[in-house]
């Protein structure tokens, strides 16, 4: 209960430490996913394992599946980040014939310390294809700055009415003559 009222006695003060905390933390993200981040391109074709960081991963195959106005093909991987075992992962490419143009979906495992992507670039006729595999650390924490952010700013506006002063000089010079 203490705590609560310290932190409530002076809201605007306290609103603004909460937003400088969501600009070191939006700093701190953006510092470490620039100079941080690994990328590598791997063609890999069924049953190929490949490692990049403390990641490993296995491609198992791949679906393709055709409708009236697109190709989608669905790759399917298993990946490990270290010992533990994360889950099956579908990255996903899609075609549309008519407009001559891709899509792709990257298959992503996100965590507070670093973002682990799998994007398809090509699939190739031979069954190989070729994966963008991107390690972005720290992204999380541009994320969780924004709401960080706005939730020391209402905090900061949220004075009681009973604190708050008519903001004119008239009424600031009136309250210091009643003070005196």
């Amino acid at each position: 209960m203490a705590f609560f009222r310290v932190l409530t006695a002076n809201r605007p003060r306290n609103g603004g430490y909460i937003v400088h905390l969501a600009v070191i933390m939006l700093a701190l993200g953006i510092t470490g996913s620039s100079f941080f981040s690994s990328q590598k391109d791997i063609t890999m074709g069924p049953g190929d394992k490949e490692s990049i960081g403390r990641y490993s991963f296995e491609y198992i195959s791949v679906d393709e599946i055709s409708y009236t106005d697109r190709i989608e093909r669905k790759a399917k991987f298993k990946v490990w980040s270290g010992n533990k075992f994360l889950g099956y992962f579908f990255p996903q490419r899609t075609f549309y014939p008519k407009f001559d143009i891709a899509a792709t979906r990257g298959a992503i495992h996100s965590s507070p310390m670093e973002d682990f992507y799998l994007v398809p670039s090509d699939f190739q006729e031979n069954g190989k294809a070729v994966f963008r595999v991107l390690i972005n650390p720290m992204v999380w924490w541009i994320w969780a700055a924004g709401p960080v952010f706005v939730a020391g700013t209402l905090f900061a506006l949220s004075v009681p009415k009973k604190n708050r002063r008519n903001g004119s000089v008239l009424g600031e010079i009136s309250r210091l003559r009643k003070a005196l």
